[in-house]
């Protein structure tokens, strides 16, 4: 009832995911609101949250905690559809090759108008093949300054950490990142973003490195930084080895080749 009033109802052959129950504390003077206490519980999901907002000062303020000890995703997706084919639209055309990079200057002052940080801590995240579990998404802004940063979250049997600053206190925007995965399993990952179970293997990646500018070709231009990739143990799921052999016979190479 709730996702069909949202105007988002469930697929009528989707299972119902069954009640969901929201409780939240909301108080509000001015351009100052508070929630506290708020909970978001269900068959498949459980979420409390905490936050805050002021905005009497010249630079508003703000901070929020969320807590996801459990969302299982699946059981508000909707069937996965039976064909694969690619609805009009979704097709690359001739004219939709890029344009470069753009000289626009990138507006950054929306970074400056607000201080403050907020925290989300993952206990277990289910999405089709993929389950995400403990890990901590931050995010900090100060004085124009925001550092976001992926600590220790457990994907795919592997950890993923990532830390981006974005330096907008001045006319330029510097730009800095590092990412880091580590023993990542490719199947799960192929099978929830690619539709495809053909290719397994252990996926190590890490990549550092800066920009400075105020338009996108700025940033790319001096875009300098490290970066490395390993795929260990690969394998290619679905090939018939035997069938494969026996077919050489169609090629000139008799039975006995």
């Amino acid at each position: 009832i709730l996702a069909a009033w949202l105007g988002q109802p469930l697929d009528e052959s989707q299972p119902d995911p069954g009640p969901l129950k929201i409780h939240a504390t909301l108080a509000a003077d001015g351009d100052t609101v508070a929630l506290n206490q708020a909970v978001i519980e269900g068959k498949a999901l459980k979420v409390t949250a905490e936050a805050r907002f002021d905005g009497t000062g010249d630079v508003a303020q703000f901070a929020a905690d969320v807590v996801i000890e459990l969302a299982d995703l699946n059981a508000y997706l909707p069937p996965e559809p039976e064909g694969e084919e690619a609805s009009e639209g979704e097709t690359a055309t001739a004219g939709d090759k890029a344009e470069g990079w753009s000289d626009e200057p990138i507006d950054f002052s929306p970074l400056r108008l607000a201080d403050g940080e907020a925290r989300i801590t993952i206990g277990k995240v289910l999405y089709k093949e993929l389950t995400i579990e403990n890990g901590v998404i931050s995010l900090t802004m100060l004085n124009g300054v925001v550092n976001a940063a992926i600590d220790k979250l457990v994907m795919a049997g592997g950890t993923v950490d990532a830390q981006v600053t974005i330096d907008a206190s001045g006319p330029r925007a510097g730009l800095a990142y590092k990412a880091a995965i580590a023993n990542m399993q490719a199947l799960p990952l192929l099978q929830t973003f690619a539709g495809t179970d053909r290719l397994s293997g252990t996926a190590n990646f890490e990549a550092q490195g800066q920009a400075v500018g105020a338009s996108e070709r700025q940033l790319v231009e001096t875009l300098n930084g490290t970066g490395g990739f390993a795929f260990l143990d690969g394998a290619i799921h679905g090939v018939n080895i035997a069938e494969t052999i026996r077919s050489l016979g169609k090629m000139g190479l008799g039975e006995d080749g």
